[in-house]
């Protein structure tokens, strides 16, 4: 007669589940959020915030393509963080003038 001993027995690996993205939900909301705010910034001709959410959807780019794991993007993937770094100061510079 066998005795459970606490333990189920280990269910095989499923090869066939969602494969995740690269992006999660709520990096997607902030993206889609940042391009209204970028139309917004269009048709009221505010400069500032389309830079800065600009800057905010480049971010995401470096972080898309470090998650791509491709290795010949990765000079692409540095460029795009710091372009978004220094977009990001000219915003908050442009806000004060």
């Amino acid at each position: 007669m066998s005795v459970f001993r606490g333990k189920w027995p280990a269910e095989p690996e499923n090869d066939n589940k969602k494969s995740k993205g690269l992006l999660k939900n709520g990096e997607r909301s902030g993206i889609v959020l940042a391009a209204a705010l970028i139309i917004y910034g269009v048709i009221n001709s505010d400069v500032p915030l389309c830079f800065f959410m600009l800057a905010f959807i480049l971010f995401y780019g470096h972080v898309w393509l470090e998650r791509s794991q491709l290795t010949q993007l990765a000079s692409l993937s540095n460029v795009l963080k710091g372009l978004s770094i220094t977009m990001l100061i000219g915003s908050v510079i442009m806000i004060f003038m």
